[in-house]
């Protein structure tokens, strides 16, 4: 039986890979994977990320991110603290009902603000109808643009997914962001290499390193949301009484480090 990562290289072109890269991903090789374009009705690139065993705070957490080759899930927050000294597991989709396990060594990025990070997988994902890396959005992203944000929830006891929830975001303007975020005391948490959009406020629960994503492509990653009170609690509804809105790493403007530190670290993974 073929291996799925060799039938993409013979073949060219899969359900999954609807441009012409052959070589996408494959043995960690992101020139051309940068710019596919992912099918996204089953979300094959997203992956969830276990903390577990950490050493400064004792205690184990979730968080999201997106396979971006077959050896590197890429996400981002301020709960990844190399100093901790965590252990990480990956789990990525697979053409089973189970969740595939990686453990994986993690990664910071320099240079980037908000704080991003690779994890580097022991072994290579297995690319197939149900996991597969996505692109990096090369495109500016303009206010008033909707794309999709996701998140995947594990089962507690198993490697079954128990569900992935998505919904609908709108970019909003910068200043706008800015001037919200000062009217409820968070300073300077916007940086350059940032950019937000508002949730309906009943959805304002998504993790760390959830992806957004617009035209098959990856545009953010959850770095931040909050859950603002805009008026005071006299109107019938939760709706009429809070904002949400939820601060990403944007993907386009960091996309050339990502590339870069991938090159720079390409070696085998010692664990």
């Amino acid at each position: 039986m073929l291996h799925y990562s060799m039938i993409v290289l013979l073949l060219g072109v899969t359900d999954a890979i609807t441009t012409n890269t052959s070589t996408c991903g494959i043995n960690s090789n992101l020139t051309q994977c940068l710019d596919v374009s992912v099918s996204v009705q089953k979300y094959p690139y997203h992956a969830s990320i276990l903390a577990h065993e950490c050493e400064i705070y004792p205690y184990s957490w979730w968080a999201d991110g997106v396979i971006i080759s077959d050896r590197y899930v890429l996400t981002t927050g301020d709960k990844f603290l190399p100093q901790n000294k965590c252990n990480y597991t990956v789990w990525v989709n697979s053409d089973t009902q189970d969740l595939v396990p990686h453990r994986a060594e993690l990664q910071k990025i320099d240079n980037i603000v908000p704080e991003t990070f690779l994890l580097r997988v022991d072994e290579l994902i297995e690319f197939g109808p149900q996991a597969s890396p996505i692109g990096l959005m090369k495109k500016k992203v303009e206010s008033g643009e909707r794309a999709i944000l996701t998140k995947l929830i594990v089962g507690d006891k198993s490697r079954k997914v128990r569900k992935i929830f998505e919904t609908n975001a709108t970019v909003i303007d910068e200043q706008d962001c800015k001037n919200m975020l000062e009217q409820n005391g968070r300073f300077n948490r916007l940086s350059s290499g940032s950019f937000c959009t508002e949730l309906p406020p009943e959805e304002c629960s998504y993790p760390l390193g959830s992806p957004l994503v617009m035209a098959g492509q990856l545009i953010g990653l959850l770095n931040d949301d909050t859950l603002f009170r805009v008026k005071k609690p006299t109107q019938s509804t939760y709706k009429d009484n809070f904002r949400c809105f939820n601060m990403y790493l944007n993907i386009t403007h960091h996309r050339a480090i990502i590339k870069e530190h991938i090159a720079l670290r390409a070696q085998p993974l010692k664990l």
